[in-house]
């Protein structure tokens, strides 16, 4: 156990490759297969902690760069900034081993395990992370297919999630090929060979599609002031970042804050209760 543990870990690290700025595609179709069969024949807890430790090898190298956000930017030390990226790389792991602990509660023959529930649990853990704690939208396995010749098509019509279903869907399939090449003609052989090709054919005129039209051209303005995060909260920093300089002085149709505002808006309604009261 400790060892398929450990392969699991290296598998996680192994997936970001398939990200910017490597975009090695590939790896998006063989990680989940290779992960797939290393829960086989392992009861709901065993899988969940595959699960687990595969997120934790993923997260551990997606979010490394956070530490030194944390450690620059943010004013901690090195000590506390590694603390805290650990700390949310040991959480964000929780969606992996829990979605792997249902599958492997629900798992049942190969067909429905492999070609339905295993990319639909993978599907369910990234959606969840995008509404829970107000999301983490990073690192989908969809975000891996804009290069990709078998599903960069799908983008447009079925978004990242769709993307990262085919792309689990398909390594299924090579899955089912790898272990039935000796039977050409079996059925499980087919139908994965059969839904590689309808994904790659459909997918060549799909790419072909404009499914936008360009319009007039409109100025956008993007502000994000230049200030630190101590002088954020206070005077200094709401004038500074405050809109109405912004629109006073500039000539645009489109006007996008950054996230600085919040605490603005945060400070101004804590500033009105307190006042009312």
């Amino acid at each position: 156990m400790i060892l398929k543990i450990g392969y699991s870990f290296l598998l996680g690290s192994l997936l970001i490759i398939a990200f910017e700025p490597f975009n090695f595609w590939a790896l998006a179709f063989i990680v989940p297969f290779l992960l797939n069969l290393n829960t086989e024949n392992k009861g709901p807890l065993a899988t969940g902690l595959i699960g687990y430790f595969f997120g934790l090898g993923f997260w551990l190298f997606g979010v490394f760069w956070i530490e030194n956000s944390i450690n620059v930017y943010g004013g901690a030390d090195v000590f506390t900034a590694t603390a805290l990226t650990v700390l949310l790389t040991l959480f964000l792991s929780l969606f992996q081993g829990i979605s792997f602990f249902v599958f492997g509660l629900l798992k049942r023959n190969y067909f429905f395990s492999d070609f339905l529930l295993f990319p639909a649990i993978w599907v369910l853990s990234e959606w969840l992370r995008e509404f829970i704690f107000s999301g983490f939208p990073w690192l989908y396995l969809g975000y891996s297919s804009l290069d990709n010749f078998l599903v960069n098509g799908y983008v447009p019509i079925l978004g990242v999630f769709g993307a990262s279903f085919i792309i689990v869907t398909l390594s299924m399939s090579l899955k089912v090929l790898f272990f039935n090449y000796q039977r050409p003609l079996s059925k499980p052989f087919i139908f994965s060979i059969s839904l590689i090709l309808f994904f790659y054919v459909s997918n060549t005129f799909l790419k072909e599609i404009n499914w936008t039209e360009p319009k007039e051209m409109i100025d956008v303005v993007v502000v994000q002031p230049n200030i630190g995060i101590k002088e954020k909260w206070t005077s200094e920093g709401e004038q500074e970042s405050s809109k109405d300089r912004y629109l006073n002085h500039s000539s645009f149709q489109s006007l996008l804050f950054y996230f600085f505002m919040f605490p603005i808006l945060f400070s101004k309604k804590l500033i009105g209760q307190n006042q009312k009261k």
